[in-house]
């Protein structure tokens, strides 16, 4: 893991390796925040593409272990330099059916959705998000 201290939360925020450090990089992962005192709280999810050519998604479809799963995001940030980036960071712990999909996943693809559409693997991603939930459960985080 990748842990980030935040001095305003006064706890740790836990990354996988795996996951980018930056907004210009493909990615789908979890994050939380692990106070000093307390448990796991803050579980979210990115979501990260990065190309030469927009999409302008609003919302994704994950495929895992061939079941749809529909998420929307309440905000979608774009941005672009010499590549465009369109990303979306949001508080996922409501979620429950996502979760578990991630948790037993096996494979798993996502479709970005939007004027145009982009399909990607995420098998990969899904056993690095798996990690991350054990970990926001270990430490008492509530799904």
């Amino acid at each position: 893991m990748r842990i980030k201290y935040d001095q305003f939360n006064k706890g740790n925020w836990y990354y996988h390796s795996s996951s980018p450090n930056y907004i210009n990089y493909n990615g789908v992962y979890l994050y939380f925040l692990k106070p000093i005192t307390g448990n796991a709280t803050n579980l979210r999810l990115v979501i990260q593409y990065a190309a030469e050519d927009w999409i302008f998604w609003n919302y994704c479809i994950f495929n895992i272990n061939n079941k749809a799963i529909t998420y929307t995001p309440n905000k979608v940030d774009r941005d672009s330099e010499t590549t465009i980036w369109e990303w979306s960071d949001e508080n996922i712990e409501d979620n429950k059916e996502l979760l578990s999909a991630i948790e037993n996943a096996n494979n798993a693809s996502i479709r970005f959705v939007g004027q145009y559409t982009k399909d990607k693997d995420i098998t990969e991603e899904t056993l690095a998000m798996r990690k991350v939930l054990e970990l926001y459960k270990e430490f008492g985080g509530q799904i």
